[in-house]
C-alpha cells in the first residue's frame, strides 16, 4: 500500500528521506506502454526501457512521490548457461 506521509507516526516519504529505500519491480505486457502511461500521469523515467541479458525488456520510472518503479516484459527465455555467457561478455565491456 501507498499512502501519504504521516509523520507523526514515523511514516514519511521518499521526497522527505531525499530519496527512496526499495524499489517497486511491476511485470507487465508491455513495458514501454506502461513506462509511457507512468509519465503521462507524472512519473520521470529514470532508465529507459531496454533489452536486458537475461530476457527481460525493463526500464524505470520515479513517481511524482518518489517512489522507483522497475517495470519489465519478458523477451525470451534464457539458459542459465546462455545468461553466464552474456553476462560474462558485457562484465568484459
Amino acid at each position: 500500500m501507498l499512502a501519504d506521509e504521516y509523520p507523526e507516526y514515523g511514516i514519511v516519504g521518499p521526497q522527505t528521506l531525499g530519496g527512496t529505500t526499495f524499489a517497486i519491480h511491476l511485470h507487465v505486457d508491455n513495458a514501454d506502454a506502461w513506462m509511457e502511461r507512468a509519465v503521462q500521469a507524472g512519473a520521470v523515467i529514470t532508465r529507459p526501457a531496454t533489452n536486458l541479458f537475461y530476457g527481460e525488456r525493463s526500464g524505470a520510472v520515479r513517481d511524482p512521490f518518489g517512489h522507483e518503479w522497475l517495470i519489465g516484459h519478458p523477451t525470451e527465455d534464457v539458459s542459465v548457461d546462455e545468461m553466464q555467457r552474456r553476462y560474462t561478455e558485457l562484465m568484459k565491456q
